[in-house]
């Protein structure tokens, strides 16, 4: 009699102990989901060439069923992909010098390097050519 009770309570407690496990696995998951929400808000809080991170705005568009994107930074970078895009080339430009050097297309030949003046005399012609050798 014991045997057959166990039997027939044994399929219950089993399917309650493994909807438990799998609301738990749910609640983590939404736990992880909005941890991660957060994470974007911070990290693109508006401002500094990126555009703010609109939690409402990326979980609605989520749910359109011609979605085909479920990761919310991704999703956020295509919603917002000029403003974004810019803000990556900013970031990227930041710290960058505005100057560049570019090649003399001058005509006169490059001085010696610690002459300054023109050498007036012969001897001082000479001493100019020697020290560049």
């Amino acid at each position: 009699m014991r045997d057959a009770i166990v039997q027939i309570i044994s399929p219950v407690i089993q399917e309650a102990l493994g909807e438990r496990d799998r609301v738990e696995a749910q609640k983590k998951d939404q736990q992880a989901f909005d941890s991660r929400l957060s994470e974007l808000e911070k990290k693109y809080p508006g401002g500094n060439g990126f555009p703010k991170f609109d939690r409402v705005k990326v979980l609605q568009k989520m749910q359109d069923p011609a979605n085909e994107i479920y990761d919310p930074e991704t999703l956020y970078q295509k919603l917002n992909w000029d403003s974004y895009l810019d803000g990556q080339i900013k970031a990227a430009m930041k710290g960058k010098s505005g100057t560049s050097s570019t090649e003399s297309t001058s005509t006169e030949a490059p001085k010696a390097p610690g002459t300054g003046k023109t050498p007036t005399t012969w001897l001082e012609a000479s001493r100019n050519a020697t020290s560049r050798i």
